[in-house]
C-alpha cells in the first residue's frame, strides 16, 4: 500500500468517527464523547496535512527547487506535532476543569459505549498501518500521524472507561483523561525532537554505514563522508582519494560507476556528490603481485591469444578494463576463438589488467594506453604489448 492510500483511508475513517461522536455527544450530553468527536475532527485535519505533505514531496525537482520537495513531508510532520500538542493540552484542560468544577450528568446508553469501542479498534488499526508504511517509506509525516492515531487509541480507551465508570465513580473519567493528556504531551516531545532534527539536516548513520560497506567492497579509498536527511530522502557527499597517476578517463569512470552502485544498493539515497582527491604516486609492488597464484579464467587456449581492453562494444582507453575482447589465432594466423570476458579483478579506480591477462593466459595485449610499470611487467612475463590503435585490425572490426 502507498503512502497516499494510507492517508486517504485515515481521512475517511476520521471523518466517519468524528461525525458520529459529535452527534452522539450532543444527543447524550456526554462531555467526554463530545471532546472525542472534536478530537477526531482535529485528526481529520492532521491526516489532510499529512496527505498534502506526501503529495508535495513527490514532485519532481525544478530549477528553483533542485533538491526536490522532500522537506514538505517534514513540515507536514511538524504541523501534525502541533496538532498533537494542542490535543494533549486540551485533554488536560478539560480533565482539570472537570476535577475542579465537576461535570454534567450524561445519558449513558449502549450506543455511545459501542461507538467508543469501534473507535478504539479503528484507531489501533490505523496507527499500525501508518507506522508500518511510514517506517518502510521513511516518511516522517506518516509516522507522526501514526503516533497521533496511537494516542487516539489511548484517549478513546480512556473515554470508554470513563463513560462506563462515570455511573459509579464520576471523577474516574477526569483522572484517566488527565494522565492520557500527559502521555500525549510526552509523545509530542519525542516526535517534535525527531522532526526538528530532520529540519536541521541531521545525518543518517545507517546510510553512512551502507556507503562505507559499498566503498570497502569496491576497494575505494573513502576520505570523508557526509549525509543529510531531507524528509524520507538522503543526500550524500563523498570525498574519494585516487592515485595521482590515474588518468582523467579512469577518474570519470570511478565517479560514474560508484554513483550507480550506491544509488542501486541504497534505496533512499536520492543524490550523491563525489569529490576526487589526488594523492602522491605510490609503490605498487607489481612484480610481487604477478608472482601470486591466480585461477585460470576463460576458455582453453587454441593458439596465440590476444587480449584487448573492451567495454560496451568499443575499445577501452586504458589497459585495466572491466572486460576484454579475447581472440585466439592458430599457427596460420586464422581466428579460431573470440569471446568477451569480464575482468573479475576489476575494481573502481583499479583495473588490475595484469592480473587478468595473466589469469586468461594472454600472449599479447593490444591497448591504447598503458603505464610504464605495467608495460615493463608484461614484458617480464613474456607478454607482447601493442600500443598502436591501428594494430587492433579485424579483431575490433568483427566484434
Amino acid at each position: 500500500m502507498t503512502k497516499e492510500g494510507v492517508s486517504y483511508i485515515s481521512i475517511g475513517a476520521n471523518f466517519g468517527l468524528g461525525l458520529l461522536k459529535v452527534v452522539l455527544g450532543v444527543w447524550s450530553g456526554s462531555t467526554a464523547l463530545l471532546a472525542e468527536g472534536i478530537h477526531s475532527v482535529m485528526d481529520l485535519a492532521s491526516s489532510g496535512i499529512t496527505l498534502w505533505g506526501v503529495k508535495i514531496s513527490q514532485r519532481r525537482p525544478t530549477p528553483k527547487h533542485p533538491y526536490g520537495w522532500g522537506r514538505a513531508e517534514v513540515l507536514a510532520g511538524l504541523a501534525v506535532t502541533v496538532f498533537l500538542a494542542l490535543a494533549g493540552i486540551g485533554i488536560i484542560q478539560e480533565a482539570v476543569g472537570k476535577m475542579l468544577y465537576g461535570g454534567h450528568e450524561a445519558r449513558i446508553t449502549f450506543i455511545p459505549l459501542l461507538v467508543m469501542l469501534i473507535s478504539v479498534v479503528v484507531n489501533e488499526f490505523s496507527a499500525r498501518l501508518k507506522i508500518y508504511v511510514g517506517q518502510r517509506e521513511e516518511s516522517l509525516a506518516l509516522i507522526a500521524d501514526g503516533k497521533h492515531s496511537r494516542v487516539d487509541v489511548y484517549s478513546s480507551g480512556a473515554a470508554l472507561a470513563g463513560i462506563f465508570l462515570a455511573r459509579y465513580l464520576p471523577i474516574a473519567d477526569s483522572i484517566t483523561a488527565f494522565f492520557i493528556g500527559l502521555f500525549v504531551l510526552y509523545e509530542t516531545f519525542n516526535l517534535g525532537k525527531e522532526v526538528t532534527e530532520s529540519l536541521l539536516d541531521v545525518a543518517d548513520p545507517e546510510v553512512e554505514s551502507q556507503i562505507k560497506k559499498v566503498c570497502q567492497a569496491e576497494q575505494v579509498d573513502l576520505v570523508d563522508l557526509k549525509t543529510r536527511k531531507i524528509g524520507s530522502l538522503v543526500f550524500a557527499e563523498l570525498k574519494v582519494a585516487v592515485p595521482a597517476e590515474v588518468k582523467a578517463g579512469r577518474v570519470s569512470d570511478l565517479v560514474g560507476s560508484l554513483q550507480a552502485k550506491l544509488m542501486k544498493k541504497i534505496p533512499h539515497l536520492e543524490y550523491v556528490v563525489i569529490q576526487i582527491q589526488g594523492r602522491g604516486r605510490r609503490s605498487r609492488m607489481l612484480r610481487g603481485r604477478c608472482a601470486e597464484s591466480l585461477d585460470k579464467i576463460g576458455p582453453a587456449k587454441k593458439g596465440w591469444r590476444v587480449a584487448i581492453p573492451y567495454r560496451e562494444g568499443k575499445v577501452y582507453e586504458d589497459f585495466g578494463a572491466p572486460e576484454y575482447l579475447v581472440v585466439d589465432y592458430d599457427k596460420q594466423g586464422e581466428e579460431v576463438m573470440r569471446q568477451i570476458i569480464k575482468n573479475p579483478y576489476y575494481k573502481i579506480g583499479r583495473g588490475h589488467g595484469i592480473r587478468f591477462v595473466k589469469a586468461v593466459g594472454a600472449d599479447e595485449v593490444k591497448t591504447v594506453n598503458i603505464g610504464e610499470n605495467a608495460r615493463k611487467t608484461l614484458g617480464e612475463l613474456g607478454i607482447k604489448v601493442s600500443l598502436s590503435e591501428s594494430d587492433f585490425g579485424k579483431e575490433v572490426d568483427d566484434a
